[in-house]
């Protein structure tokens, strides 16, 4: 939605208090304290974590697989929250989220910094903030920091960005 206009609260609040009802009980938690990671992955698969697992089973295993899993569970679930806002509220909620777009742009620079496989850098990225996909495209692409901040020149990180890229040049 938009920053512009009347806040929605009492909607949103009734939506997510809905989708709580899909999270894991107590007996369920006793349950996973008891498996090993291959056990907790397939217990997710057969829950609301379905698709995440199966997106990632392939490429990923274990804890990875389970962390994974659960922070694109953990994005999609903000990327409703925020579709789903307006006004006012919208614009606190992106501003809650706007940690995970720094978490990102830190990781991209750190992966490029170190020359880091691009799918290795991808991984890490959280996609719960306001970058869309084509952004994170683009960060990802980026084979130089300077690069990352070009990307990055019309966000609220632009200037803070630059101004740091030119000190750290000096």
């Amino acid at each position: 939605m938009s920053a512009v206009g009347s806040s929605n609260p009492e909607y949103v609040v009734a939506r997510v208090r809905a989708r709580r009802g899909s999270l894991y009980g107590d007996e369920e938690y006793r349950k996973l304290t008891r498996m090993g990671p291959a056990e907790i992955a397939r217990f997710m698969e057969e829950s609301s974590y379905a698709d995440e697992i199966n997106a990632l089973g392939s490429r990923h295993g274990g804890v990875d697989l389970i962390e994974y899993a659960l922070n694109r569970n953990l994005a999609s679930q903000f990327d409703a929250i925020l579709d789903w806002s307006e006004g006012s509220l919208y614009g606190l909620i992106a501003r809650y989220l706007r940690k995970f777009d720094a978490w990102n742009v830190k990781t991209v620079i750190r992966g490029v910094y170190t020359d880091a496989d691009q799918s290795a850098v991808e991984s890490d990225l959280i996609r719960a903030g306001e970058f869309d996909d084509r952004r994170i495209r683009r960060l990802l692409e980026a084979d130089s920091i300077d690069a990352v901040v070009e990307v990055l020149e019309d966000t609220i990180y632009g200037d803070p960005l630059q101004a740091a890229y030119a000190e750290y040049e000096e």
